[in-house]
């Protein structure tokens, strides 16, 4: 069975999927098995989305902080 999951939420796609796929400006980026495109993101969009993943365990000013994508210097 296959099925497509489309989400922002990195971590929840660690943990339901084998596969990732990463598209950024609706070109595919980054494609692989999850472990390896989380364990070692190419691409500065995969690695801006595992960085902005935040937790319960994250302190609450940067839950609270806007993420600026203009301050990620993507290409």
């Amino acid at each position: 069975m296959t099925l497509l999951f489309v989400t922002h939420d990195i971590a929840l796609a660690s943990e339901r999927a084998d596969q990732i796929a990463v598209l950024y400006k609706g070109q595919l980026v980054e494609q692989g098995a999850a472990a390896d495109v989380l364990g070692q993101p190419a691409h500065p969009y995969t690695k801006a989305l595992i960085g902005a993943h935040l937790s319960l365990d994250t302190p609450r000013q940067k839950r609270l902080a806007e993420i600026n994508p203009d301050s990620l210097n993507l290409p």
